[in-house]
C-alpha cells in the first residue's frame, strides 16, 4: 500500500546557537516542505531503492540500500552515507521495520541550497514511516537542537516556541501572523552554510558567556512574537543582533554588508551570516536587488498560513 508522510521547511527567527544551551527559540513553518513517498516494489524483493526529486522534478540521488540499511550503490557517496546512518537508526529503534521490497521517493518543494530543512524534514517522514520518534534519529546520526525536526511536523499554527532541556525537547505552537506581515523579506544570502561549523566555533565560547544571554534571548523571542509594529519587531532584530554580535564578536550582516540601508532592519538567520537573511521595509526588496541578490521572498509567500 503506497503511504505518503510530508514534513514543513523551517527558519529561525531568533535563538540561533543559544538554542543549543537551553534557549527558546522563535522558529516558523513554511509553506514548502518535503514529501515522501513510499510504495510496494515487487522488483525491489531484497533492498530499498531510493529516488531523491528536487523542486524542478529533476532527479538529484539515486540509491539501494540492503535491508539492514548498507549502501549497495547509489549516484552520490556522501548522501547515500548520512541515508544510511538514518536509516540503520530506525531500524535500530525499530526492529520490525523492513525497508526491503519498497520503492522511496523524496518530493522537495524549495531549492535544496536554500537551507530550509533538507536534512531536517528527511529525518521527520523517515521516522514516521519507521514509527520510531524522529529525535532518536537525530540523535543518532545527527547534531543539533532539533528545532527543524518540531517545526517540521505539520500544524494549524505557522509558529513555535521551542526549547531543550536536558536533552529533552519541547515547545508550545504558536501563530506569528503580523499586520505588518507585507513588510517582512526573505532573502536568500546566495551561500548555503554548514551549520555544524558554526555550532563548532559557538563551543569554543566559555559556558557562562554563552549562558550569560539566555535571559535576554528568551525576551526578545517573545517579544518579537507579540511585536504590535513594525517598528517593535524591528527593535527585537536590532537589539538580538547587537547580543548576538557581542557573543560570537563577530559584526552583524548589517554591518558587515548593508551599513546603507538605513529605512529598515537586517537579521541573519539560522547559523550567523547563514542562509537566509531577514529584511524589513517597503524599500527592502528594491535595496536588495540592486545588491544583486535574485531570490527576494515576501512573508507570505514562504511563510505557513
Amino acid at each position: 500500500m503506497k503511504k505518503e508522510f510530508y514534513g514543513h521547511g523551517k527558519l529561525m527567527l531568533t535563538g540561533e546557537y543559544t538554542v543549543l544551551d537551553g534557549a527558546t527559540s522563535l522558529a516558523l513553518r513554511t509553506r514548502v516542505g518535503q514529501r515522501l513517498i513510499v510504495t510496494p516494489s515487487p522488483d525491489m524483493e531484497k533492498a530499498l531503492l531510493w529516488d531523491s526529486i528536487d523542486h524542478s522534478g529533476n532527479e538529484w540521488f539515486w540509491g539501494v540500500f540492503s535491508p539492514a540499511g548498507d549502501v549497495m550503490s547509489a549516484t552520490d557517496m556522501a548522501t547515500s552515507a548520512r541515508l544510511s546512518s538514518f536509516l540503520k537508526v530506525c531500524i535500530e529503534k525499530n526492529p520490525e521495520f523492513n525497508i526491503a521490497g519498497f520503492t522511496a521517493r523524496v518530493e522537495s518543494e524549495f531549492d535544496l541550497s536554500w537551507g530550509l530543512g533538507s536534512s531536517s524534514s528527511l529525518i521527520y517522514t523517515l521516522a514516521r514511516w519507521a514509527e520510531v520518534d524522529p529525535y532518536d534519529v537525530l540523535d543518532g546520526a545527527f547534531t543539533g537542537s532539533g528545532y527543524d525536526i518540531a517545526a517540521a511536523h505539520p500544524s494549524r499554527y505557522n509558529g513555535l516556541l521551542y526549547n531543550r532541556i536536558d536533552g529533552n525537547p519541547q515547545w508550545e505552537d504558536v501563530d506569528f501572523k503580523p499586520s505588518y506581515a507585507d513588510d517582512i523579506y526573505f532573502v536568500y544570502s546566495g551561500q548555503k552554510q554548514n551549520s555544524r561549523d558554526g555550532i563548532k566555533a559557538y563551543r569554543t565560547l566559555s559556558s557562562d558567556k554563552r549562558r550569560a544571554v539566555i535571559p535576554a534571548i528568551d525576551e526578545i523571542g517573545r517579544k518579537m512574537l507579540k511585536a504590535g509594529s513594525l517598528s517593535a519587531f524591528e527593535e527585537c532584530i536590532d537589539e538580538h543582533e547587537k547580543i548576538m554580535s557581542s557573543l560570537i564578536e563577530i559584526e552583524s550582516i548589517k554591518t558587515q554588508k548593508f551599513q546603507d540601508f538605513t529605512t529598515g532592519s537586517v537579521k541573519s538567520l539560522g547559523a550567523w551570516g547563514g542562509d537566509f537573511y531577514m529584511a524589513t521595509g517597503k524599500d527592502a526588496p528594491e535595496y536588495f536587488k540592486s545588491k544583486g541578490y535574485d531570490v527576494i521572498i515576501p512573508f507570505a509567500s514562504l511563510i505557513e498560513k
